[in-house]
Parts: structure tokens; C-alpha cells; sequence
């Protein structure tokens, strides 16, 4: 059972480069930046007013196919987390972390940290974040989305980190 990757692992697939032996995850989430240029560039000519009737009924199809790229990449993620966490709950269920005590749960009742958001959704919210990173450094801006990229990452490694020791659990969809 290989671990999940590291945000820096998928800023690379993001960027094009690959490792040799990817995952379902990294392939995913290079495909993400792919479909998240393409939502964004939908939504820029369904916004602009000089856009002709063909142009916008282009633009629609092209969000809503991206959009449903998209979803079903986040799928792609969260289903192979699903599979990982099901695999590490039979393999060794007897090396689950000790219960948190938490004051008002009565004792010995377990407690995990349960992660709402899935990892797909995070990785195309990183995603996203980049291609907007790489729109604004193409125009010479300071792009205050390279710093919600930098505080996703390290929330997405802590979580990673979190998840690989058992300490928590992901939601899937």
C-alpha cells in the first residue's frame, strides 16, 4: 500500500511532471489543472459582454463539461482514499491510535477526527489555486493565491500525515 502523496508531489503533477510509477491520485489531480484552465476560461468569455450567441452557447457547453471533469476526477481521489482506508482497517486493526479523551465522552468511547471535506475537493481547490497562480504570474502580478496555495499545502500534508497514522478519517462523498 503505497502513501498518499505530498502537496509537493502534486504541485509537480501539476506542472506536468510526473513520478515514474504515478498514482490514481497524482494522474488525477494533473488532469485537474487541464480541466479547472478550461472552467475558468468558460466562465471569463460567458462574462464578457462582447462574447457573440455562439461564442456563449460554446462557453456553457465548455463549463459544463469541465465542471463534469471535474467531479468526476474529485471521484477518481476520494475513491482511491476510500479503497486505502478500508485496506488499513483490515490489514492492522489492532494498530488503531488510543482513544483522545475528550471531556463529556464517556470514557473509553473512541474518538477520531473526522475530515468533512474530501481530499478530491482539496486537491482541485489546489488545482484551481494554481492555475490562477500561472495566470497571474503571466501578467506580472502579485498573486495573493499563491499564498492560499502555500496554507492549503501544508493543511493538505498535515491531513495527509494525520490519515497515514490513522488519526483521522476522511470522508468520501
Amino acid at each position: 500500500m503505497t502513501a498518499l502523496p505530498s502537496s509537493e508531489v502534486l504541485l509537480a503533477a501539476f506542472a506536468g511532471l510526473r513520478p515514474l510509477q504515478s498514482s490514481d491520485i497524482v494522474d488525477a489531480a494533473a488532469d485537474l489543472v487541464a480541466c479547472q484552465r478550461q472552467y475558468r476560461q468558460a466562465l471569463l468569455s460567458l462574462a464578457n459582454e462582447k462574447t457573440g450567441h455562439h461564442k456563449l452557447k460554446q462557453a456553457a457547453s465548455q463549463r459544463i463539461s469541465a465542471r463534469e471533469a471535474i467531479t468526476t476526477l474529485i471521484a477518481v481521489i476520494d475513491d482511491t482514499v476510500d479503497h486505502r482506508q478500508q485496506q488499513r482497517r483490515t490489514i492492522a486493526p489492532a494498530s488503531a491510535p488510543p482513544p483522545v479523551p475528550i471531556t463529556g465522552v464517556p470514557e473509553g468511547t473512541p474518538v477520531m477526527v473526522v475530515q468533512t471535506e474530501s481530499i478530491g475537493a482539496l486537491v482541485a481547490r489546489m488545482a484551481d489555486l494554481w492555475t490562477q497562480v500561472l495566470a497571474a504570474v503571466a501578467t506580472d502580478e502579485e498573486p495573493p493565491e499563491a499564498t492560499r496555495l502555500a496554507q492549503l499545502c501544508q493543511g493538505y500534508d498535515c491531513l495527509v500525515a494525520a490519515i497515514e497514522s490513522g488519526q483521522q478519517l476522511v470522508l468520501g462523498r
